[in-house]
């Protein structure tokens, strides 16, 4: 076939037309992929920095796995014990458990609960330590009736309740109730999906009228206290989680009941009371090295402003010199007195308030950072 010259320049413009039609279609082609990748990336990368900023931010503690190591340090106290104690029993290992409880017994100087010993008892008569078992029911029975005064005669109604999560307010299902007596007698129910349970009169009526409420769930700190069912009884009860999320800027003396860090009047060496408190953030800071703390001391208004910044800026110096000592590094504390600045109620220089107001301002903030 024979063409022209112009029909063959027409042809081959066209072809170098389409050649660059194409080229430049490729050319939006790749790019609008590597668009796409590079959104795709930017997404990954910001999921991860998420991700990653979540971890360090938050943190699950168990407080008593903590004590575990607060007593290894040799520090024990009724309250360490018995958390220790009170945990393992409600999670059921029962050798450790039987084994805070004899420390519990054994406490110098301990005031126990009359359902520690009924606990005791019934992990020793599991382990067929039968006379040992019956003489802490025979001391449960005797601070039974210690606790209980005895009620004029009425008519008994139904016990009611509802169980709550402390922290979240939400109703808990599937937790178990149980009402021991002085014999150490029990009836049992489980809350229902709306967290409700029920004891009928004739369950309660004669046998249970006094006794312990004991209320057990997995993940929730063990919770019991006495209680006397002479009149009809709606009640609501809080269950603590003993899994915390704990977060940045969170304060662990409220994770670890720290009430405060108590000095003797004008020192500022760290007492021994105040070092088993101390050990709980010890045990913190170790489990979670990429943690840091801010301590901050505080005091009530009461005596002069410039005297009390100095105090608690020298009382938080000797705690950080203290948790120092137990090997946590020192780039990981800040630790700063604020005397009175930062009072949490309207006790200011002046105005009349009760002791216990005052003592509400006298606290030390472990602020994880």
């Amino acid at each position: 076939m024979n063409f022209s010259k112009n029909t063959s320049k027409l042809i081959l413009l066209e072809v170098f037309f389409t050649f660059i039609d194409t080229t430049f279609i490729y050319f939006l082609y790749i790019c609008s992929r590597k668009e796409r990748y590079n959104n795709m990336k930017a997404k990954l990368l910001w999921l991860l920095l998420v991700n990653l900023t979540l971890a360090t931010a938050q943190v699950q503690v168990i407080p008593a796995q903590l004590y575990q190591k607060v007593v290894e340090r040799g520090y024990e106290t009724q309250e360490v014990v018995t958390r220790l104690a009170n945990y393992y029993y409600s999670t059921h290992n029962e050798a450790q458990a039987l084994k805070y409880y004899q420390k519990l017994m054994r406490g110098i100087g301990y005031q126990l609960e009359p359902i520690e010993h009924y606990r005791y008892a019934v992990l020793l008569q599991k382990t067929n330590k039968n006379s040992e078992a019956k003489k802490q029911m025979n001391i449960f029975d005797d601070k039974m009736q210690l606790l209980f005064t005895k009620h004029p005669n009425t008519t008994p109604n139904d016990l009611m309740g509802l169980v709550t999560d402390a922290e979240k307010g939400t109703v808990v299902e599937g937790a178990q109730i149980l009402l021991i007596n002085a014999d150490g007698e029990t009836l049992t129910d489980t809350t229902d999906i709306n967290g409700f349970f029920v004891f009928s009169v004739n369950k309660i009526y004669p046998n249970f009228q006094e006794a312990y409420i004991e209320i057990q769930k997995p993940n929730y700190e063990l919770m019991s206290q006495p209680i006397v069912l002479t009149t009809a009884q709606q009640k609501v009860y809080t269950l603590f989680p003993n899994v915390f999320e704990v977060n940045k800027g969170d304060n662990l003396a409220n994770i670890f009941n720290i009430d405060n860090i108590h000095f003797d009047f004008g020192h500022t060496n760290i007492r021994k009371d105040a070092a088993v408190q101390l050990a709980k953030i010890v045990a913190f800071l170790e489990e979670n090295p990429s943690l840091n703390i801010i301590v901050k001391v505080h005091t009530d208004s009461r005596g002069n402003d410039k005297y009390n910044r100095e105090l608690t800026e020298t009382q938080a110096k000797s705690i950080e010199q203290w948790l120092i000592k137990q090997g946590i590094a020192s780039h990981r504390i800040t630790a700063k007195g604020y005397g009175a600045t930062q009072l949490v109620n309207g006790c200011e220089k002046g105005v009349p308030c009760t002791e216990e107001e005052h003592q509400a301002n006298k606290r030390v903030e472990f602020i994880v950072d």
